[in-house]
């Protein structure tokens, strides 16, 4: 509803109410602005949902709990875990994968990864660090037990 009466009813689908997420990316990865009232309506929600969730796995006994976020250092929630694994591929590799993977152009894809920490940053806040600069089985084999 917040969202709704923030950003107008152009960035939702008339017959399913659902969000249509990829025009609203191409929203706020281009306005600074529009991106930080975006993610002062998403946060909240999200961190309490993450807190829930964490909880619930603790309390039933998980001793792993394996969270895969975006904007995990932008919002500063690795501040509560004791473990932070970044999985990370050099600047071109990431760019390449990105374009494939949400049909990107060079700039939109660009846009995305520049309005995010820098992988060297990411790095830097990490406690393990795997490299994905290979295949998806390259990384299979770094991640197997």
């Amino acid at each position: 509803m917040k969202l709704r009466s923030e950003f107008g009813d152009e960035f939702f689908d008339a017959p399913s109410g659902m969000l249509d997420r990829p025009k609203m990316a191409a929203v706020v990865f281009n306005d600074v602005e529009k991106r930080r009232k975006l993610n002062s309506i998403l946060h909240p929600a999200i961190r309490w949902e993450m807190f829930v969730q964490m909880l619930k796995y603790l309390l039933f006994g998980s001793h792993y709990i394996v969270l895969d976020t975006p904007l995990l250092f932008e919002s500063s929630y690795h501040k509560i875990l004791w473990t932070v694994i970044v999985v990370w591929c050099d600047d071109n590799t990431q760019l390449k994968r990105l374009m494939l993977r949400d049909n990107l152009t060079k700039e939109e894809a660009l846009s995305r990864i520049t309005s995010q920490f820098s992988i060297r940053k990411k790095m830097e806040l990490a406690t393990i660090l795997i490299d994905n600069n290979g295949t998806k089985e390259d990384l299979r084999s770094k991640v197997r037990p």
